[in-house]
């Protein structure tokens, strides 16, 4: 027993922290609530009033904020089915094994309350087609490192079985307690950054790099996304190497030419020079994004300087594969 914080998804309870609340900016709430979502709430007769503070906001909400970052259930089973090989018809039920022992509990206190997690036959209701797949094996998806990716898909399945009024909500009444005065909770800064800009992701270095954003680890992020655009420009100048010479036969030797190049020259010169991209305010914009975000990340990983920031990660990711995106199209 003791005392817990814990995130609730309409009637179910997703997380607990014994004794704590959860630290600020952690990746899940951060996913969930924005700062305007702090409340405080009262109670109180004759005159006497006690407070307790609660984040909380609306299934609706908290599904739409999933959404603005591209983490539907088609999104997160793609990105699942990519790094774990597990066919994507097969990925809900690799999760729905890997979650359902945490909800079990709950239906041995409650024989009415019903797991949302358990399995069942999509083809076969009748009970034989699960006979049939669990004659079958897939890649144990505990084997990969899929970061918070599977429990925002757990959460992400538990926004879909609500109703869109039901309540999100992280109580901490348990280790903060009751307090006399609403300002007794002013230091209570749990969700400080919040972001709405999109994140669309493809290709394997992109889905990992959106995983480790899922973890908050953003030095990994900025490695995965360069080494995706790095990928992207070789494939790109391979293919236009007639362009480049006169002999179609010859292949371009891009270590040997470009290895004094950086990254961001050569990126302009696969655009504007071999791509013959026309050059306005709406290009520079994303090229300045990027070349600012390449920098940041030298500079932190190489020069100890400032931590990453969720939201120059979040335009990083939307900017690199913008670019990504720019290169397919002139291929």
């Amino acid at each position: 027993m003791g005392d817990f914080s814990t995130l609730l998804v309409g009637k179910y309870q997703v997380l607990a922290w014994k004794y704590e609340i959860p630290p600020v900016n952690d990746p899940i709430i951060n996913f969930i609530f924005k700062p305007g979502d702090k409340v405080i709430e009262e109670e109180g007769e004759n005159g006497e009033k006690i407070y307790w503070c609660i984040y909380k906001t609306t299934v609706s909400e908290v599904k739409s904020r999933f959404e603005e970052l591209h983490f539907t259930l088609n999104d997160l089973d793609n990105v699942i089915s990519e790094i774990t090989g597990i066919p994507l018809p097969e990925v809900e039920r690799s999760i729905f094994e890997l979650c359902a022992e945490g909800y079990q509990w709950l239906c041995d206190m409650d024989p009415n309350f019903s797991n949302p997690f358990e399995i069942y036959s999509i083809d076969d209701e009748s009970g034989e087609g699960n006979e049939r797949e669990e004659e079958e094996t897939s890649p144990n998806i505990e084997a990969f490192e899929l970061g918070n990716y599977v429990l925002l898909r757990e959460i992400r399945t538990l926004l879909d079985i609500c109703s869109d009024s039901d309540k999100v909500s992280l109580e901490m009444y348990g280790i903060l307690g009751y307090r006399s005065s609403p300002e007794e909770f002013n230091d209570v800064e749990i969700v400080s950054e919040s972001s709405t800009d999109k994140i669309v992701i493809e290709r394997k270095y992109l889905e990992m790099a959106k995983v480790h954003f899922t973890e908050y680890r953003f030095n990994l992020v900025y490695i995965e996304l360069f080494i995706s655009l790095e990928a992207t420009l070789r494939a790109y100048l391979r293919k236009k190497s007639p362009i480049v010479f006169e002999d179609s036969n010859k292949i371009l030797d891009l270590d040997g030419i470009f290895k004094p190049v950086s990254l961001m020259d050569l990126l302009r010169f696969s655009l504007f020079y071999i791509g013959k991209l026309k050059m306005d305010e709406s290009i520079n914009t994303v090229l300045d994004s990027v070349s600012k975000a390449y920098t940041n990340r030298n500079n932190v990983i190489h020069n100890n300087a400032k931590k990453f920031y969720r939201k120059d990660v979040v335009e990083a990711i939307y900017n690199v594969e913008k670019i990504i995106k720019i290169i397919k199209e002139l291929a």
